[in-house]
């Protein structure tokens, strides 16, 4: 992003933003604001330059966590052919609120499997 001042009688400057990315490691966003001042006379095409400032701009994202359950999923199920079972799971936490959305892969089992999240059945 580059712009251009007019102020004060003083005619010229610059403001550009460069990024230079993310910091290892970590989801923090790295920019450079720079700031430049300069004084083009009148008398002559050759700007006078007066200053220039650069600073960085850190911008690191508030997501805290994770969307979690509650409770943990059980591990194993057993049951028996021509029976079923109700699987439900705990509710959802997010620690900052973001949105999000559920999908179960029951694999070589979904065709056993009836239902939405939170609640299953499973007949075998």
């Amino acid at each position: 992003m580059t712009g251009s001042v007019v102020s004060g009688g003083l005619s010229g400057g610059s403001l550009s933003v460069s990024s230079i990315g993310l910091s290892a490691g970590t989801t923090q966003l790295n920019y450079f604001i720079s700031v430049e001042g300069f004084y083009q006379s009148t008398s002559s095409s050759t700007p006078i330059y007066l200053a220039r400032l650069i600073f960085p701009v850190n911008l690191i994202p508030s997501n805290t966590g994770p969307p979690v359950l509650t409770q943990d999923p059980p591990s194993k199920i057993h049951i028996f052919v021509n029976d079923f079972h109700m699987l439900s799971f705990s509710s959802i936490v997010d620690p900052d609120g973001d949105s999000y959305s559920t999908s179960i892969d029951f694999g070589k089992a979904q065709s056993f499997a009836i239902g939405t999240f939170p609640h299953y059945y499973i007949n075998p």
